[in-house]
C-alpha cells in the first residue's frame, strides 16, 4: 500500500504477489484489490479479483464468497446467484451483500427487504442501517437517509462507522448544504485522513 502511494508499482504489485501465493483464502485477495480500488487502479486490482474466483470450494461460505468477488468485479447477476445459493442454504452473511447487489441492479424494495431482515441479526445493525441509508439516497429521500445513518452510528460498530460517516457527507452534498458537508468531511478526515476519496472529496466541497 504504502509503495501504491509512492508511485512505486512494479515494488507494489511484487508484495502482493507473495500476500496471495498458494493462498486459498478469498479476503486475501480482495484486501489486495480494495488496495489498488483506493487508489483508482480498479483495473489493477480485478485481476486479483479473477485469480479468487479460482479457488475450489462449493460450500455455502464458498459461494458467499463468490458472491462477493462477483459484486466488486461489478458482475452483479453472477452475484446475486451465488449469494442467493449462500443466503437459502442458511449463510447469513450474505444478506447484507444481497442488499448490495440488488441496489446495483436498481430493485430498491428487495434492498430494503434484505437490509430490513439483517436488523433482526445481532451484529448487523450497524451494516443494515448504511444499506437502508444508501437505499434512501438512491431514492433521494434524505431525511429518512439521515436517520439510518444515526441510528448506524448508534449502533457502535467501528468498522461500519467509517462507512456511514461518508455516507453522512454525501447527504449533505445532495442536499446542497455545503457548509455542513465541510464540516463533516474535515471531521471525517481527521479519523481517516488516508482515505483519497475523501481527500477529493474535499477539495470539491472547497469550490463549493
Amino acid at each position: 500500500s504504502a509503495e501504491l502511494h509512492l508511485d512505486q508499482y512494479d515494488d507494489a504489485k511484487e508484495d502482493f504477489s507473495k500476500v496471495i501465493e498458494k493462498s486459498e483464502d478469498y479476503d486475501d485477495y480482495l484486501q489486495v484489490y480494495k488496495v489498488y480500488a483506493d487508489y483508482d487502479l480498479k483495473a489493477d486490482g480485478a485481476s486479483y479479483l479473477e485469480q479468487a474466483l479460482e479457488i475450489d470450494g462449493t460450500g455455502k461460505e464458498d459461494a458467499y464468497n463468490k458472491g462477493r468477488i462477483y459484486y466488486y468485479l461489478e458482475e452483479y447477476d453472477k452475484a446475486k446467484e451465488e449469494l442467493s445459493s449462500s443466503y437459502e442454504d442458511g449463510y447469513k452473511d450474505a444478506a447484507i451483500y444481497l442488499g448490495k447487489v440488488y441496489a446495483e441492479l436498481g430493485d430498491i424494495d428487495n434492498a430494503k427487504s434484505m437490509y430490513q431482515e439483517c436488523l433482526n441479526e445481532k451484529g448487523y445493525q450497524a451494516r443494515a442501517y448504511n444499506g437502508l441509508a444508501y437505499c434512501n439516497i438512491l431514492e433521494e429521500d434524505y431525511a429518512s437517509a439521515l436517520k439510518n445513518i444515526q441510528k448506524g452510528l448508534d449502533a457502535g460498530d467501528e468498522e461500519e462507522k467509517q462507512g456511514l460517516l461518508f455516507n453522512e457527507i454525501v447527504v449533505y452534498e445532495k442536499t446542497s448544504d455545503f457548509a455542513t458537508a465541510k464540516e463533516k468531511i474535515a471531521e471525517y478526515l481527521k479519523l481517516y485522513p488516508s482515505d483519497e476519496k475523501a481527500v477529493k472529496e474535499s477539495y470539491f466541497l472547497e469550490t463549493r
